[in-house]
């Protein structure tokens, strides 16, 4: 059996699926950047097609850090699967729909197991993935949306365009890239960051703004620059976001609403704001833990 296994005609079949797979989670990953409504349908249906990559043995041993993620995973999933069943929701599938992605990883880790990925390939997904981010302000632009309008789902949007802007950025100061590169991947986090300022997704902002500081207090700690020279560039640092802050609309009226919508929460005159949903939903997500904490049901 393993003598057939290792046939150059059985490994190259055995290849297929994941080939396919490797193509359907490229193809998922922009459509997460471009369209939620197709982004959602292939997320879910992927989920179950992913799975054809394990019809076959793995040409490589799987890592213990591979195994406990995915065994993590798994486990939310199933815990979601227990509250739904006790609350009721699985007579409405819509509702547990969301759950799916859980499992997302099982398929993905057969898929990326078959190749021996390189950075380039992740460097071109990510770079198609934020032009398709920056063809949706494009078309926000020219058919009159606002807000990531033509995605679909402005907080996805926003998240996806920070993440895959970091991570463009990350790429960027990797050295042994040819200078070309690095910069198309500067052009890229700024894309990325375009999108998520334009998707006014105030908690991606807030993550991008955490992220960032944390980086270059780290990045500062460990370079040689003289103490003077780390004052000037954090100095430096407020200065631009405080320009920024000042001169932009729309970080000040997302600002302001939030800090109406908390304020109209606390007094209880209004719970039914964007925070205040949001704020209550924990409330309630804190005392279901408190009465049922196994099950998290009120």
């Amino acid at each position: 059996m393993n003598q057939l296994f290792q046939h150059p005609v059985v490994q190259s079949v055995s290849k297929i699926p994941a080939v396919a797979g490797l193509l359907l989670m490229s193809v998922t990953f922009a459509a997460c950047h471009l369209d939620a409504s197709i982004a959602g349908t292939q997320l879910t249906h992927s989920v179950w097609v992913l799975l054809l990559a394990w019809l076959l043995p793995l040409p490589r041993q799987l890592y213990a850090a591979e195994i406990r993620f995915t065994l993590a995973l798994v486990a939310l999933f199933l815990t979601s699967l227990l509250s739904a069943y006790l609350a009721g929701d699985l007579q409405h599938p819509t509702y547990f729909r969301p759950d799916l992605i859980y499992l997302y990883v099982l398929g993905a880790l057969g898929v990326l197991s078959t190749f021996n990925l390189r950075k380039s390939w992740l460097i071109f997904g990510l770079l198609f993935a934020i032009s398709m981010a920056c063809l949706v302000i494009y078309k926000d632009f020219v058919y009159g949306g606002i807000r990531g309008e033509h995605h679909g789902r402005a907080i996805p949007y926003g998240i996806f365009g920070i993440t895959s802007g970091l991570i463009c950025l990350l790429f960027a100061t990797d050295k042994t890239l040819n200078r070309l590169l690095r910069l198309l991947l500067c052009v890229a986090a700024i894309g990325g960051f375009a999108a998520c300022i334009w998707s006014q997704t105030r908690i991606a902002w807030i993550y991008g703004a955490l992220w960032i500081i944390t980086a270059g207090s780290v990045w500062l700690v460990k370079s040689d620059f003289s103490s003077s020279r780390k004052i000037l560039l954090v100095a430096l640092g407020i200065i631009f976001s405080g320009l920024l802050l000042s001169s932009s609309n729309i970080i000040q009226s997302r600002g302001a609403e939030a800090v109406s919508d908390v304020s109209t929460y606390l007094d209880g005159s209004n719970k039914n704001t964007s925070i205040g949903q949001r704020l209550e939903l924990w409330r309630v997500a804190v005392t279901a833990i408190e009465r049922a904490p196994l099950i998290c049901l009120q």
